[in-house]
């Protein structure tokens, strides 16, 4: 899973080479590099079946949903997997495990979050803006 605003291991993985890009501006700090290191690429590529890029908003929705729904906090990189997750539309009966890392988020950042979160209940917190 990568931002789609910093995909250069996405397109590294894709192309099988590291494929620098220009910015890599995105909320998930984590997820934030431009110039990928070669060797991470191979080892991606000879671990992973597919990478899939997450929105901002994909990001901020799972941080939301994460924190109001599973009482779990995380940071936009560390929803990552719970971002793809959630556009998958695919259904399963199979037992499905998502990582869920890096509680190191800002105030705004979980603000956006709760903003972002479709869930019942939290318009009333912002009312005062």
């Amino acid at each position: 899973m990568q931002s789609e605003r910093a995909p250069s291991y996405f397109l590294s993985w894709k192309a099988g080479r590291a494929i620098e890009t220009e910015t890599c501006d995105t909320i998930a700090d984590g997820l934030a590099t431009r110039t990928p290191v070669a060797a991470n690429v191979d080892a991606i590529r000879g671990l992973v079946d597919d990478v899939v890029l997450a929105s901002e908003k994909e990001m901020l929705n799972a941080v939301g949903r994460l924190l109001v729904d599973e009482h779990s906090v995380a940071e936009p990189a560390g929803a990552a997997a719970t971002a793809a997750f959630l556009r998958s539309e695919a259904e399963t009966s199979a037992t499905v495990v998502l990582l869920v890392t890096g509680a190191n988020v800002s105030p705004e950042i979980l603000e956006q979050a709760l903003k972002a979160y479709p869930g019942p209940g939290f318009d009333s917190y912002f009312a005062g803006e």
